[in-house]
């Protein structure tokens, strides 16, 4: 994987995250002709769910079969989750397609994204 350019860091997009539905919720809209490639993010839940990240059929963290546990209360994971590598991201989406959080059931998830739009 190259590395990123110094100057990227000013490319650097935020978003806020807010979702709620079981199954896939975009997170980062689809950019034609670019590719996400996901520098940080944060999650926390206000209940019990699993989660995993992608785009379209690649999983980013997580997948459909190995998903990351949320617990708020703790007694089935962590309340939040936490990652980031702003040297090298920690994921690269398909070229024009959203990078979602898929929920297992109709909880809420909140959070951050830090990413760049790459060729």
């Amino acid at each position: 994987m190259a590395h990123l350019n110094p100057n990227t860091y000013a490319d650097a997009k935020h978003a806020a995250i807010a979702c709620g539905s079981s199954g896939d919720n975009t997170i980062v809209a689809a950019v034609a002709g670019k590719r996400i490639r996901i520098l940080s993010i944060f999650l926390v839940a206000t209940d019990a769910v699993t989660v995993f990240l992608k785009s379209n059929a690649t999983a980013l963290i997580g997948s459909n079969t190995i998903r990351v546990p949320l617990d708020e209360t703790g007694a089935t994971g962590p309340a939040g989750f936490r990652d980031g590598d702003p040297i090298h991201g920690i994921g690269t989406g398909e070229v024009g397609k959203p990078i979602t959080l898929n929920l297992s059931a109709a909880e809420n998830v909140v959070g951050r994204i830090t990413y760049i739009e790459v060729d």
